[in-house]
């Protein structure tokens, strides 16, 4: 490769190297005009540059650019703090965009000096120059198109974001197993295709299977959970049918010894009054001391007992259920506690007096929310107990559902829906806080009203990965509104 041949290779590899990083940024909406990262770009654009037209001499051409934008790769993810993994497709993308337009600006770059019959070198840096400029005005064409110019939605979601790799993968591992076939003959660098097509083909089969037994998994998990309310919900309203019966039952009683008992105490009271020194007067005091004993004994039969609450063996856990227990009651809200496990080694991961605020700072917030709904179903479901990714708590409500702005809010602001009610914000901002220490997930699940009595669950899962997910039937209308990368949105 003489000087010109390198100098145009330098160019070209430079050109697109930076390319890629404009068409990444767009694709990340990443708006974060720092001087010195921009700096880091360039210099890695042009180290890029340099190594390939050092190296291209000596290794394949195909190995050269692959090494070096997977170190290009790692420089992006960092410098726009992207997970890798989610920055690698990113890349792959941007790459083909990049090297697309590159081959079509080559065409119109041809064509336009064969129509204006202009004489110059293949090998004239002019020529590159022309190239690039074509590119540019290509490349901010494409980035002017409304799906593209605002970012890529399915980048925020961590779960669209695997099935694109995977879809790539595949795709990819097909390409070069047709090439390897087609082109089959014993030339290792042919042959080695058709291995890397198999192997990749291969791998992302064994990953989307992984990935669909996980998801029926979840899907059955979230099917049982529903069996589990909807068997709750029969339940409860079996019980309310019973009470109600029941409380009829006490009005007649109530209705037919009333009047009978306090006519009968005021009878005595007024015999012992007026006649203090008659023989019948300790007589009298004893049938008054009966007729009270009566009253009161009727009373305590009369008292509907409470639901005994299952026990996790942690006292103030305990106490605490109970106390939520009384206040439900209070409001006329139905109160209930599922443990599937035992819980009490959840203390090894998160403090008692933590996990005491955890909880009772989600159920005093679901007493607010099912006070303040028209929902004439009142429910508060708490259920614990362990999943396949470990311990879980999840507190299901029929009260009101969250505004959007109050979601995306949470735990960077102090948000609340019920101020009017004292409520501070000061919850989730603990909650979030607690979630770090334990490295535990929070999940907002959201139902659709239409379908189910609950309106919404928030789960607390200890499951090593500190994300905020939001599982909702209105999940798009969320998603529009959203512009942060640490919350992944689900359709529900």
């Amino acid at each position: 490769m003489d000087k010109i041949d390198k100098i145009n290779e330098f160019i070209k590899i430079f050109f697109i190297s930076i390319y890629m990083f404009y068409i990444y940024v767009k694709m990340v909406n990443y708006k974060d005009n720092n001087f010195y990262k921009t700096v880091i770009i360039v210099l890695s654009c042009a180290f890029i540059s340099f190594i390939d037209i050092f190296l291209i001499n000596f290794v394949n051409p195909g190995v050269i650019i692959l090494f070096l934008y997977f170190i290009y790769n790692i420089v992006l993810a960092y410098i726009t703090e992207t997970k890798l993994i989610n920055s690698t497709i990113i890349v792959v993308i941007s790459f083909a965009i990049v090297y697309t337009t590159y081959i079509i600006s080559v065409i119109i770059t041809g064509i336009l000096i064969y129509l204006f019959n202009i004489s110059i070198n293949n090998n004239n840096p002019l020529i590159n120059i022309i190239i690039n400029l074509v590119e540019i005005l290509l490349l901010i064409g494409i980035t002017k198109i409304k799906r593209i110019k605002n970012g890529l939605n399915f980048i925020k979601s961590s779960g669209k974001m695997a099935n694109t790799v995977l879809y790539v993968g595949f795709l990819g591992g097909i390409v070069l197993t047709i090439f390897g076939l087609l082109k089959g003959s014993v030339n290792v660098l042919l042959n080695s295709f058709l291995l890397s097509g198999t192997l990749l083909i291969f791998i992302t089969l064994i990953i989307w299977t992984q990935n669909q037994i996980t998801k029926q998994y979840k899907r059955n998990m979230r099917d049982r959970t529903i069996e589990i309310q909807t068997k709750e919900i029969v339940e409860q309203s079996k019980i309310i049918k019973e009470i109600k019966e029941e409380n009829l039952k006490l009005a007649e009683t109530i209705h037919k010894y009333n009047n009978r008992l306090s006519a009968l105490e005021l009878g005595i009271a007024n015999a012992l009054k007026n006649n203090n020194k008659t023989e019948f007067a300790n007589e009298l005091g004893l049938m008054l001391e009966e007729t009270k004993e009566l009253s009161k004994n009727f009373a305590e039969e009369t008292t509907i007992n409470k639901t005994n609450l299952p026990k996790t063996n942690i006292t103030g856990l305990d106490n605490m259920f109970k106390y939520f227990q009384n206040e439900a009651n209070k409001n006329n809200i139905d109160f209930n506690v599922i443990i599937n496990e035992n819980i009490e080694d959840l203390l090894k991961i998160i403090d008692k007096p933590k996990l005491e605020t955890l909880i009772g700072d989600h159920l005093k917030d679901a007493i607010i929310a099912v006070n303040k709904s028209k929902n004439p179903y009142k429910s508060i479901l708490v259920i614990l107990g362990i999943s396949n990714k470990g311990y879980e708590i999840s507190i299901c409500d029929s009260g009101i559902e969250f505004e959007i702005d109050t979601l995306l809010k949470l735990g960077k602001e102090r948000v609340t829906t019920h101020k009017e009610e004292g409520g501070s914000g000061i919850g989730f901002i603990t909650t979030f806080k607690t979630l770090k220490e334990t490295k535990a997930s929070l999940e907002i699940e959201e139902y659709n009203p239409k379908t189910t009595n609950y309106t919404k669950s928030i789960v607390i899962r200890f499951d090593g990965k500190n994300e905020y997910r939001i599982y909702s039937y209105r999940a798009e209308e969320i998603k529009k509104k959203n512009n942060e990368k640490r919350i992944i949105i689900e359709e529900l």
